[in-house]
C-alpha cells in the first residue's frame, strides 16, 4: 500500500505539471490555477482497497501441471538403500578321526614238545615215595634228548621277566625236610591276601629253609607221600609264614 500511494502521488504530480504547461488533454477544473494561471486536473482512478468491504482480490494464476506448455518436473525415484547382510561364519572344521592302528599280533605261547616217551617202569623215588607216577614226563630220561625248538624263547622270557643272573642248579641250597605222622601241623600265615594256604603244613623247629632269596621250604610227609612247598618262608616264635605255596600227592 505504501508503494501504491507513492505511485499515485507521482502520477498526480506529473499530471498537474503537464496541465500547468498546457500539455495533455485533460479538462479544466473550474477555479484551478497554478501561480495564477488557470489549469486543468485529470481525474485519476483510485486503486481499489483490498481491505474495503465488497472487494474480492483476484487470485494469481496457478500453473496447472496439465496445462499446455507446462512440463511437470519428474520426481527422482529414490534408490533403494542396500541392506546390510551379515557375513556368514565359516562352519567349524570337522575333526579328523584318527585311523586306529592295528594292534600287534600276540605271540602264541609255544607248546612244549615232549623230548622222549618215558619208560613205564622208570619212576624216581624219594625215601620210599614215588616222585609222581610211572610214565610221567617228570620221570623221562632226557640224557640224549634233542634240544627243544622253543628253548631260546623260554630263556629269553625268563630274562625279560627280570632273571638276569642266568640259570643255576641250586645244588646244596635246596633241601627237603622229612616229616611223619608225629610232626606238628601248622596253619601257614599269609604274607599277602591273594595267596592262600588251604591246608596246614607239617613243620617243626630246626627245619631247613633255603638260604637264597627264594627262601623255599619243602617238606615230604613220608608216610602218605605228600609234598608241601612254600616260597619266601619264615619261621619264628612258633609261627610259620610264607608268600605263596603248593602241595601235591606224589602217588
Amino acid at each position: 500500500m505504501l508503494h501504491a500511494g507513492k505511485r499515485l502521488f507521482a502520477i498526480a504530480f506529473s499530471t498537474a505539471v503537464l496541465a500547468a504547461c498546457g500539455g495533455g488533454s485533460g479538462g479544466m477544473v473550474p477555479g484551478a490555477s497554478v501561480n495564477g494561471v488557470p489549469s486543468r486536473v485529470v481525474p485519476t482512478a483510485t486503486p481499489p482497497n483490498p481491505n474495503s468491504p465488497g472487494t474480492t482480490p483476484t487470485p494469481g494464476a496457478t500453473a496447472t501441471p496439465n496445462s499446455p506448455g507446462v512440463t511437470p518436473t519428474p520426481y527422482r525415484t529414490p534408490e533403494p538403500t542396500p541392506r546390510w547382510s551379515p557375513t556368514p561364519r565359516p562352519s567349524s572344521t570337522p575333526r579328523i578321526t584318527p585311523t586306529p592302528q592295528p594292534t600287534g599280533t600276540p605271540h602264541s605261547t609255544p607248546t612244549p614238545q615232549p623230548t622222549s616217551t618215558p619208560s613205564s617202569g622208570n619212576v624216581a623215588r624219594y625215601d620210599g615215595c614215588p616222585v609222581f607216577t610211572a610214565g610221567d614226563y617228570y620221570n623221562a630220561d632226557v640224557t640224549n634228548a634233542a634240544v627243544d625248538p622253543n628253548s631260546a624263547n623260554y630263556i629269553n622270557s625268563a630274562i625279560q621277566a627280570g632273571d638276569t643272573d642266568s640259570f643255576y642248579a641250586s645244588t646244596g641250597y635246596e633241601k627237603v625236610n622229612n616229616a611223619n605222622s608225629g610232626t606238628s601241623l601248622l596253619t601257614v600265615k599269609q604274607k599277602v591276601s591273594y595267596h592262600q594256604f588251604p591246608v596246614p603244613y607239617p613243620w617243626q623247629s630246626g627245619y631247613y629253609i633255603e638260604r637264597l632269596s627264594d627262601a623255599h621250604g619243602m617238606v615230604v610227609q613220608t608216610q602218605d607221600c605228600h609234598l608241601y612247598e612254600s616260597y619266601s618262608t619264615s619261621y619264628s616264635g612258633g609261627v610259620l609264614a610264607a608268600y605263596s605255596g603248593a602241595n601235591w600227592d606224589l602217588t
